[in-house]
């Protein structure tokens, strides 16, 4: 099955309005399928932190002081990136000298990651994860919350979904 591609005018529909720090690197982006983020990718993001010394370490998981949510955040985006690269070998200039295409012309890939801020009863922090696009169970364009921090597919509640401040896919 082909990749799907999604435009950025269709990607900037799933940002909470009046997002004032909203950065977008791409024209179009490939989807991934949720099955494939939350399972099969997730897991080869774990091997793929582990490779490079990242290894779990009980209850706060990948956590460290100096690589924490924003750097894994960071590194799973980057993660799915490269794994569209490696999918999709073919440079602009080959492809035209050869004749042969790549699987997609998209871009990027439609997984960003997101600040929110957590607001507890006397305190409150900020938060970051990663907000991937993909197609729902009735094949409907659905944003989908992962916490790279070992937890896979999360849910914001509709105030911590308000509350993102910060997108950059």
């Amino acid at each position: 099955m082909k990749p799907q591609t999604l435009r950025l005018d269709d990607l900037k529909e799933f940002l909470p309005k009046g997002i004032k720090n909203v950065f977008f690197s791409d024209a179009d982006y490939s989807m991934f399928t949720e099955t494939f983020l939350t399972q099969s990718g997730f897991k080869g993001f774990k091997k793929w932190l582990k490779f490079c010394g990242i290894e779990s370490v009980g209850q706060k998981n990948y956590w460290k002081r100096n690589y924490d949510c924003d750097n894994l955040a960071n590194a799973f985006k980057t993660y799915m990136n490269l794994l569209h690269a490696r999918a999709n070998p073919l440079s602009f200039t080959e492809s035209f000298k050869t004749g042969k295409a790549n699987e997609t012309t998209a871009q990027g890939v439609a997984i960003g990651v997101i600040y929110f801020e957590i607001k507890g009863k006397k305190t409150s922090s900020h938060h970051a994860i990663n907000m991937a696009i993909t197609r729902g169970l009735r094949n409907e364009l659905v944003p989908i919350f992962i916490e790279p921090n070992a937890a896979g597919k999360i849910k914001l509640t509709k105030q911590e979904r308000e509350s993102i401040w910060y997108a950059n896919f």
